[in-house]
């Protein structure tokens, strides 16, 4: 019997390709990874609402998936959008009363300025000297300190858009594990036999077993599905 000689390069370069397709994969899926973590988590944690939630509209997943994802908006994307709203309200009237300072100077203080513990007197002697200047002199003293607000603002509000959108993300994972929980759950048993194969079937045994029991905790149909 003649053996075959292994051609290395060509095995070399297959496990070069493979790994190159790994890395990529992993590269395109690293900006979801963490919307995907807190998605399986919350589904986990709200399974037995989602099921409730089923019965109570007559056993339809579509609809009540909707129910879920409409009540984890209202949650979780109406409080930053409100909140990014509000910061750009705020940072358009900021603007606003900054222009209109620089073309008509800086009025005189209020009276509350001078009631203010230990600094009063001195804001309000520092204010006078800079109304008195007129808009050229308080455009003189502001513009240093307006570049770094507006830094300070795109920043935060590109955090906060950031923020927004992986609770969006997380928002549509969740729908699409609501809707697909069992076979996502028979999935991760498939994947977990795979990696057993034949050698260790007891210890796969055990390891369904043991997620069986797990997913019964929070779904007992679940569990039968996978059982």
């Amino acid at each position: 019997m003649n053996s075959r000689t292994p051609d290395i390069t060509r095995t070399t370069i297959m496990v070069l390709v493979i790994g190159v397709l790994l890395a990529a994969s992993l590269w395109t899926m690293a900006p979801f990874i963490g919307s995907l973590v807190w998605a399986t988590t919350i589904v986990i944690a709200t399974w037995p609402l989602l099921l409730s939630v089923q019965r109570k509209v007559g056993g339809s997943r579509a609809l009540a998936t909707t129910i879920m994802t409409l009540f984890m908006l209202v949650i979780f994307i109406v409080p930053f959008w409100m909140a990014i709203g509000a910061l750009l309200d705020a940072s358009a009237q900021g603007a606003d009363l900054v222009r209109s300072y620089m073309k008509e100077g800086l009025g005189p203080p209020p009276s509350w300025v001078s009631g203010v513990p230990f600094v009063g007197d001195r804001l309000t002697t520092q204010w006078q000297e800079l109304a008195a200047g007129g808009p050229e002199a308080f455009a003189a003293k502001a513009q240093p300190y307006m570049r770094s607000v507006a830094a300070w603002l795109v920043a935060v509000t590109g955090g906060l858009g950031g923020v927004f959108l992986h609770f969006l993300l997380t928002v549509i994972l969740s729908a699409v594990l609501y809707a697909q929980g069992e076979a996502a759950a028979a999935g991760v048993i498939a994947f977990a036999r795979r990696l057993a194969g034949d050698r260790d079937q007891l210890s796969f045994v055990r390891a369904r077993s043991w997620a069986v029991v797990a997913v019964a905790a929070q779904s007992p149909a679940a569990a039968v599905s996978l059982g």
